[in-house]
Order: structure tokens, then sequence, then C-alpha cells
């Protein structure tokens, strides 16, 4: 892969994640994902991965202990860029 071909790849990367923040900036109801929805996206083996290594963690949508998590579409978005940047070595 040439340098050139590698910094378009990191720049589209880089794009996705600019466009997911500003979707949920701009529709904040969107950025929240299920369980059930994010696993759909990337898989339950990889989302419990994260979970567990602490890269992404749930967060309560009220103040009750049984209140629905969310996961941040946003977040999910950047975490697995990242980890396809880093396959690529860029």
């Amino acid at each position: 892969m040439t340098d050139l071909q590698r910094d378009k790849d990191l720049l589209l990367r880089m794009a996705r994640v600019s466009a997911a923040a500003t979707v949920a900036l701009m529709h904040p109801a969107f950025d929240e994902l299920s369980k059930r929805e994010a696993e759909e996206l990337h898989g339950r083996k990889w989302l419990d991965y994260h979970i567990a290594q602490g890269d992404i963690a749930p967060r309560r949508k009220g103040p009750a202990k049984n209140s629905k998590c969310v996961f941040s579409r946003t977040e999910i978005t950047a975490l697995w860029e990242a980890e396809a940047a880093n396959r690529a070595s860029i």
C-alpha cells in the first residue's frame, strides 16, 4: 500500500467518525443504540470484548436502576475505525 493510499484511507476513516459525531450533535437520539442494535453493527463478540476491555461503556438513559442502557454510535464507530486503521498500520 502506498503512502498516498494509506493517507486516503485514514482521511476516509476520520470523515466517517466526524460524520457520526456531527449527526450525534444534530440528532442526539440517533446516536443512541441498544445493545442489540450495537451487536448488529459489528457482532456480539466484538462488542462484548470491548465492553470487557473498557473501551466502550453503556450509559443509562435515565436515573433509575432499570433504565435502558444505550451505547454511543459515535464511540462505536470511532473504535471500529481505530481498529481498522491499526490493522492497516496507519
